[in-house]
């Protein structure tokens, strides 16, 4: 055994770094990030030897430098009342507001963190990142006429534009629900968060976009006490609005507060409604019919209604006075903004109406959970049991950073499912396997009306889901909801018609009037409420913890803005230069393309003979020219090509065997215009798009006869013989930068067919992908 060299110090540091990360579990992407700061602190001149901070004095420090100052209120801890006086000392309970052990110094029982909305605001506007994303009043016009993109697009929005007065008035929506920080305990907390409208609508769920007043550490009995202070400001900054004082100048602006929203349970606090009463829908005065539940345990209201005909929204003067004949005990707070505007002031959210209730009760229908309660759609314990394990399996073959959900075993693990999860559930797996599964056991006439229904609500709630929504998309989604209630009228007992399914049907007038779902969405509250939870630690003062983690929070987004601010006003960036690595692609007819090849490089057609590239090359250039006559000689050898696509032997090797840690990330949705009459001869062309799927090889430029055709970075050659994928053969094909329209996935589902000597297992495959709407493409055929 050789002697050991002695560590010099560069490693000795390095591998006591490296059993920290091992001993702490931390994971590749946090050490690399870790290790880049390190090494990133060691080289800075500015550092010259300081030590970095301490946790606690790093907090400290942030802290004092945000602008937002919190206001303590006292509260009662049985969430009577919250104090908003200097005068009360004790509840009408009996609990007292002071604790008696520390007399004659008032120190509260209990006392709730609020930081201010206006200050926040002020604080977002004087930065000049964050004010740049805001969209200015002259911007928020459509882009296309019958489109609904935002809320702005909206009837409440051009109803009240006379509100919005200045360019840069902001538009509010609050978010109201409930959470138990810990698994073991009976901790009620209820958490506010507020979305700025004006930013984009993807932008709106990033985490140093969301702002929160305030954590409630209890359960309040009445929710327009404790959100007094917030309502005093809402008042405020709707009708004196706020000026804004700084470096970059002085800003006027007016708040208006233009939708709430949440959970079912949520929001009805705010209306003072219960969806449980005779007429239990926010939206519309429907009254519900009594009936034992399907669990058995107990009686509840159900939303059964007409066949044919939906109630009207409530009248507005329900919510301004109150209206206890129709279930709406009190009149409402919100009511007193001039913003109000009804029953769609508290719209609908996607997340908890469509995800956590509506897909999650038609796999608990499929799974027949019910004591007292059947439907056509529950399927056999082994075929449930063969959906659950087949749609773990195809995990390797989807594409995790496409899907927003994550496919899991859901006959074992339903407990585990997130709304998302639940949600990629309802589009992508019921009108595919579930459909099939249904038409096997009932048989395709006995099972034609169940799974149509199916389809129109999977059809439905794709369409609501959606970015975009056209007028011909309202017209196909609200037949679609209507087809859905009418076979639950006819076929499914009503004690089945929860008041989630009913809210579907709300769901057009609702787009119509403040944009698509997923713009109003409450997913940021949810990941809010996600990193709340991971950080409250103390059972004995959760509140005062929740107070303490908010005001962190809030000033390191504060401290980041500064930061963004500072290193643009240092780097004189030039927007339109492309970077280095990038390798433009100009196209005949659209000469401001910026289609681009990332990390490119220069090569020859000869050194991809393994896919035969020449081959196809002539194959497309003889599609794109037919009157050419394009022999292999007349194929230019240059061409280039996008590195990190190319799929070498390994990677395909990889492929072939499924390793988990190979997913299947290049799989893609096409379309091609085809000649439907090329395998007749001296036929007529006949071109039509239709839609293939296959797997991209690579990404890459071809030049032809000085017309300049690019496959770059919506394009590609498409082989599927790894996976050997529907019947396709491994057959490959080149296509134009604007036939690859998404990633797909593929879901795969063994089916067991008989025959005369053996039984045979073979698998169906199902192309999947994002904005997928059952019926509405015509796939290609292989032999076109």
């Amino acid at each position: 055994v050789p002697p050991i060299k002695e560590f010099d110090e560069q490693l000795k540091r390095s591998v006591e770094l490296y059993q920290i990360i091992q001993a702490k579990n931390i994971t590749d992407d946090a050490y690399a990030q870790i290790l880049k700061f390190v090494n990133d602190c060691l080289t800075s001149k500015e550092l010259a030897g300081k030590p970095i901070l301490s946790k606690h004095k790093a907090e400290t420090k942030i802290t004092e430098m945000y602008p937002v100052k919190p206001i303590y209120y006292d509260y009662c801890p049985k969430g009577c009342r919250l104090y908003t006086d200097y005068i009360s000392v004790a509840c009408s309970c009996g609990l007292q507001r002071y604790k008696t052990n520390n007399l004659p110094n008032l120190q509260a029982v209990s006392s709730m963190l609020y930081m201010p909305l206006a200050q926040q605001l002020a604080a977002l506007i004087a930065s000049d990142s964050k004010r740049e994303r805001l969209m200015k009043l002259s911007n928020r016009e459509s882009e296309e006429p019958g489109v609904r993109g935002d809320f702005f697009d909206g009837d409440v929005y051009k109803n009240r534009r006379s509100l919005f007065k200045g360019d840069l008035d902001i538009a509010i929506s609050l978010f109201i629900d409930g959470f138990t920080p810990f698994r073991k305990g009976k901790t009620n907390m209820t958490i506010f968060n507020i979305i700025i409208l004006n930013l984009p609508p993807k932008e709106r769920y990033k985490n140093e976009n969301m702002i929160q007043v305030c954590i409630l550490p209890v359960k309040p009995k009445s929710m327009d006490n404790f959100l007094e202070p917030l309502f005093i400001e809402l008042r405020k900054l709707e009708k004196a609005g706020l000026e804004v004082k700084c470096s970059s100048g002085v800003f006027h602006l007016n708040v208006h507060l233009m939708l709430t929203s949440g959970d079912i349970v949520a929001v009805q606090e705010l209306v003072y409604h219960s969806y449980r009463s005779l007429y239990g829908c926010r939206i519309c005065p429907i009254q519900t019919i009594n009936a034992v539940s399907p669990e058995g345990a107990g009686n509840g209201n159900y939303f059964r209604g007409s066949r044919n005909a939906l109630h009207h929204f409530r009248d507005i003067e329900q919510f301004v006075d109150g209206a206890p004949a129709f279930s709406i005990k009190k009149k409402t707070k919100f009511a007193e903004l001039e913003s109000f505007h009804g029953a769609s002031f508290f719209g609908l959210d996607e997340m908890h109406l469509i995800g956590a209730n509506v897909s999650k009760r038609i796999w608990e229908m499929i799974s027949g959970s019910f004591k007292n309660s059947t439907t056509l759609f529950e399927l056999a314990t082994t075929t449930r049991q063969m959906i659950g394990s087949s749609v773990e399996s195809s995990a390797n073959t989807i594409p995790s950073s496409i899907f927003e959900g994550d496919f899991r075993n859901y006959h074992t693990k339903p407990g585990n499912m997130r709304s998302v999860d639940w949600i990629c559930f309802l589009l992508f797996v019921v009108p595919t396997m579930v459909c099939d599964m249904l038409e096997a056991q009932l048989g395709a006439e006995q099972a034609k009306a169940v799974v149509d229904a199916l389809v129109s609500l999977v059809t439905g709630c794709a369409i609501a889901l959606s970015w975009k929504i056209t007028e011909e998309d309202l017209v196909k989604m609200e037949s679609s909801f209507v087809q859905w209630h009418q076979y639950m009228y006819d076929a499914v007992p009503v004690n089945m018609y929860s008041s989630n399914m009913h809210y579907l049907r709300h769901i057009p007038e609702i787009v119509k009037l403040l944009g698509p779902l997923r713009c109003i969405s409450a997913r940021s509250m949810e990941r809010a409420i996600g990193f709340f939870k991971k950080r409250i630690k103390s059972q004995k003062n959760p509140g005062v913890n929740a107070g303490n983690i908010l005001r962190r929070q809030q000033a390191c987004r504060y401290y980041n803005s500064l930061l963004e601010d500072k290193e643009g006003a240092e780097e004189d960036v030039d927007d339109n230069q492309q970077p280095a690595t990038a390798y433009s692609i100009n196209h005949i007819d659209e000469e401001d393309d910026d289609t681009q090849l990332w990390d490119h490089f220069e090569s020859s057609v000869d050194d991809y003979a393994d896919v035969n590239l020449r081959h196809y090359l002539v194959k497309f250039w003889r599609r794109k020219f037919p009157n050419h006559r394009i022999d292999y000689d007349d194929i230019t050898d240059h061409i280039i090509v996008g590195r990190r696509l190319y799929m070498n032997e390994t990677v395909y090797d990889a492929l072939k065997t499924k390793r988990k840690t190979d997913k299947l990330c290049h799989f893609m949705k096409m379309d091609i215009e085809v000649d439907r009459q090329k395998a007749r001869r001296n036929a007529p062309v006949d071109l039509q798009v239709q839609t293939f799927f296959g797997e991209v090889i690579m990404y890459f430029v071809h030049e032809y006869n000085d017309i300049f055709n690019g496959v770059g970075l919506n394009s590609a050659g498409c082989p599927c013989g790894p996976y050997t994928i529907g019947h396709t053969g491994g057959k490959r094909y080149v296509v134009e930068v604007e036939a690859v329209t998404c990633h797909a996935g593929i879901l795969s589902i063994p089916l067991t067919t008989g025959s005369i000597t053996d039984n045979v297992t073979t698998h169906r495959n199902y192309y999947i992908y994002p904005k997928m709407v059952p019926k509405t493409i015509v796939v290609g055929d292989v032999s076109l």
